[in-house]
């Protein structure tokens, strides 16, 4: 009004934009209160709210104002322009997100593939219930993605249970009927049903660049690879397929090459019409090679995604990683080369004609530090036209790119002879410089002490305790078995009736028996020579070593130890001319479980001799400074088992290894 009076000029200024507060609830990423303006509009507070959760709809997004509830479909935001969604919003509106309806799933050849929420609307196809047609969900995923013969695929769970794929064709090709009705959990899958194109070859498989090409512009591999950048970092280099149909007989034939030939310009073949080139990964060749392989069809991957869509979920379906056919596994297989030895990585590769060695051995990882290179043993047959022979090559003086191989020859790389493939020794105790030490064949124990050092003026050479791995493992393969074996009597023991049924203190000496034989620690010891002097007038009694070897030297004993069924187990002052007896009795004498006629002495060599210690029996027997007399068990307790006389042995050599494990430790 004041406008339009004369001589009068109106100026209006903003000074803040009203704020008004809006509550999200329901599914939202973060629902709670906002405040927004009053320009803000429900898209604006939905966006700050972080979107909608994976469980909200995006069909049925309500606006509460007052005691009015309008109802927002968000999927015309995807469908169409999305008029009518930009509403303003009021101080005190309510968005509420309520859960997620019905879904069904579109994959296949279609724009927009993926999971997609129903509309709200009860009876959308009259009489069929609630649900959608074919054109609703193909307008929901873009339409398909090419003209022409399509197949659509019905997939659903019926009330028992059952799973059913159907196909869906009259709607679309216009001869009326029923139309189908997707309801939730329901899923279409869209399949070109004739691919056929002319005038194209296709790139398939492990490539940068998959996909169709113009036949007439690449008319052979070389054309087609050439500007292309096609291969891999780990593309397998050795054979790709060209697969190439055969109308006449309706089957395809395959053809091999060599791609890294190809690489190199030093391969071509002709393509024709149509011709697929298969270009496979390291880890498929792999895989093809050491397992069945079997490959997924378009109704396990429908079947795979159905099953992801009829429980309500929304979360993508991955297929699993692509399989190999079984004809192509076949050919693989049929065109492959055997590389063994001294390479990292030996096995079964498949290769095309016309592959170098050098080449063959790349796709094994490369020789091996001990590879002999002057000697590569090839079992050909393709290399010498047909007819099979055994073939040496000394890369020294040959390329290994000039040794042509191809299907069903052999390679052996052979190594070089080496000791051991652990060529460390360990030698402790007395010598000047114990610890571990390289060493190379044909080196003896006087070499290693010599490098050690020597001897200290302690040390006690006729006590040395030398353990070989190889001995370790056949002793700790012995507890083992006999182990076994008392598990067996005892199992059968026990099944007995009447008075051969074994007592229950017998039964339990057993199983304590089994478990020292499990839990006992294997020394491995060898009876050696390790006195240096003898060592250099006698070098044939000088050892040779091998990987793995621990050597002890001990310090001059002054004791004799005594061990077994005694009531005392001691070391014990050593006295020269004592007898065997007295050691005996001065360890408290026999126990009731000893088996008095089978002790021992075992020298501090290692070697050991019965000893005579009844009262009956007399025989003089000379223990030396650091000896250990063994008193063994009486088998009787264990008189139930049809092996109770090895009992005594056995309870022995579990005593005597343990002794030696601990002596070499307390070093």
């Amino acid at each position: 009004a004041f406008a339009e009076r004369p001589n009068v000029r109106v100026f209006v200024s903003l000074s803040a934009i009203r704020q008004i507060d809006v509550f999200v609830t329901g599914h939202a990423q973060t629902p709670g209160r906002y405040v927004m303006t009053a320009f803000d509009s429900v898209l604006d507070v939905l966006e700050r709210a972080g979107g909608i959760q994976a469980s909200g709809s995006l069909r049925n997004v309500r606006l509460v104002r007052k005691d009015k509830i309008q109802t927002l479909d968000l999927y015309k935001l995807l469908l169409s322009d999305g008029k009518g969604l930009d509403l303003s919003l009021q101080d005190g509106d309510r968005i509420i997100i309520p859960p997620i309806g019905n879904t069904v799933a579109v994959a296949g050849g279609v724009k927009r593939p993926g999971i997609f929420e129903l509309p709200h609307t009860r009876f959308l196809l009259g009489s069929e219930g609630e649900g959608a047609s074919l054109e609703t969900l193909l307008s929901l995923s873009g339409n398909v993605l090419a003209a022409g013969k399509n197949r659509f695929m019905h997939a659903h769970i019926r009330p028992d249970g059952k799973e059913i794929l159907s196909d869906v064709s009259s709607e679309v090709a216009g001869l009326g009927g029923v139309k189908t009705v997707f309801r939730d959990g329901s899923l279409l899958l869209v399949k070109r049903k004739d691919k056929n194109r002319s005038g194209v070859v296709t790139v398939s498989g492990y490539s940068k660049n998959t996909g169709s090409y113009s036949r007439f512009e690449n008319k052979t591999l070389q054309s087609l690879f050439d500007g292309n950048d096609v291969f891999q970092a780990d593309t397998y280099p050795l054979l790709a397929i060209i697969e190439r149909r055969l109308p006449d007989r309706l089957a395809s034939k395959y053809y091999a090459f060599a791609p890294y030939l190809v690489a190199l310009q030093q391969y071509d073949r002709r393509l024709d019409d149509g011709d697929i080139i298969h270009l496979f990964s390291t880890a498929q060749i792999q895989k093809a090679m050491t397992s069945d392989d079997a490959v997924d069809s378009e109704e396990d991957m429908a079947r795979s995604l159905f099953h992801s869509t009829a429980f309500g979920t929304r979360e993508k379906a991955q297929r699993r990683p692509a399989h190999l056919p079984p004809d192509i596994i076949s050919f693989l297989r049929e065109h492959s080369l055997s590389i063994r030895g001294a390479v990292r990585e030996p096995g079964i590769y498949p290769v095309a004609e016309g592959v170098a060695l050098e080449s063959i051995i790349a796709a094994a990882g490369g020789f091996r530090v001990d590879a002999d290179k002057r000697n590569i043993e090839v079992t050909a047959t393709y290399y010498t036209k047909g007819t099979p022979e055994r073939l040496s090559f000394n890369l020294a003086n040959l390329r290994s790119q000039d040794v042509i191989l191809g299907p069903g020859d052999s390679v052996r790389v052979k190594p070089r002879k080496t000791l051991n493939k652990n060529h460390v020794v360990v030698v402790s105790g007395e010598v000047r410089y114990p610890g571990e030490y390289d060493i190379i064949p044909g080196e003896t124990l006087g070499n290693l002490l010599q490098r050690a050092g020597g001897l200290t003026t302690h040390a006690y050479p006729e006590g040395a305790i030398f353990s070989r791995e190889t001995e370790r493992r056949r002793q700790q393969s012995r507890f083992q078995s006999q182990a076994q074996e008392l598990e067996l009597k005892l199992a059968d023991a026990v099944r007995r009736s009447g008075e051969d049924k074994p007592a229950n203190e017998q039964i339990t000496m057993v199983r304590n028996l089994i478990n020292r034989l499990n839990n006992a620690e294997a020394v491995g010891r060898i009876t050696i020579e390790a006195d240096p002097e003898i060592l250099a007038r006698m070098p044939e009694v000088d050892i040779l070593l091998e990987g793995g070897d621990m050597i002890y030297i001990p310090k001059t004993p002054l004791y004799v130890r005594v061990v077994g069924e005694v009531l005392s187990p001691s070391n014990l002052q050593y006295i020269e001319g004592k007898s065997p007896r007295s050691y005996i009795r001065e360890a408290g004498y026999f126990t009731r479980f000893a088996d008095e006629g089978r002790a021992f002495v075992i020298y501090p060599d290692g070697s050991a001799e019965p000893l005579y210690v009844e009262s009956w029996q007399h025989q003089d027997v000379s223990i030396t400074p650091g000896s250990t007399i063994v008193v063994p068990a009486d088998p009787e307790p264990f008189s139930f088992l049809d092996l109770a006389r090895d009992v005594s042995q056995i309870l022995t050599n579990i005593t005597v290894s343990a002794l030696f494990v601990d002596e070499i430790r307390e070093d």
